[in-house]
């Protein structure tokens, strides 16, 4: 069973978002592992949990995938330009973006965070991809770590 698909641009993804989860389950890794159990959600509705050292991203979760990313043209004509995506990265930035987003209510550093990210695109055989990409995240994810939405709820269980 796949654990995403990818959406449509216009019909799903208002040329928005790229993925979204069916069930993803990520192995958190480092001291992230440790992170006390609880649930995500998005206004009121659950969209993952972290348990037991592993990290669930469910239905109705979605992403752009690696970014920056933007969709340009019209359907049937348009397409995805940006930081591209393989299959060794597409859970991995799954799991990157919404330990972001929560970034503000976890109990995560920027760095344990980035660490999971690499060892997920590692996990996958893509070691060159891997480095690469974590060094991005490095230079560039600080601006969005953080950030408060007030939509978003963590509960501790």
């Amino acid at each position: 069973m796949n654990s995403y698909r990818e959406l449509h641009p216009t019909k799903e993804g208002k040329r928005k978002w790229r993925y979204g989860a069916i069930f993803i389950e990520l192995e958190l890794h480092g001291t992230a592992a440790s992170h006390p159990d609880c649930l995500l959600y998005v206004g009121k509705t659950f969209v993952g949990e972290i348990r037991k050292g592993k990290l669930y991203i469910h239905h109705p979760y979605v992403w752009n995938g690696s970014t920056p990313k933007r969709y340009i043209g019209w359907p049937p004509f348009g397409m995805w330009i940006g930081t591209p995506d393989f299959k060794a990265t597409i859970l991995a930035s799954g799991g990157h973006d919404i330990l972001f987003q929560f970034s503000a209510l976890l109990k995560f550093d920027m760095e344990e965070v980035n660490y999971c990210f690499w060892k997920w695109i590692d996990d996958a055989g893509a070691e060159n991809i891997a480095d690469i990409y974590h060094a991005a995240v490095d230079q560039f994810g600080g601006k969005f770590w953080g950030k408060a939405d007030p939509t978003l709820k963590v509960i501790y269980t």
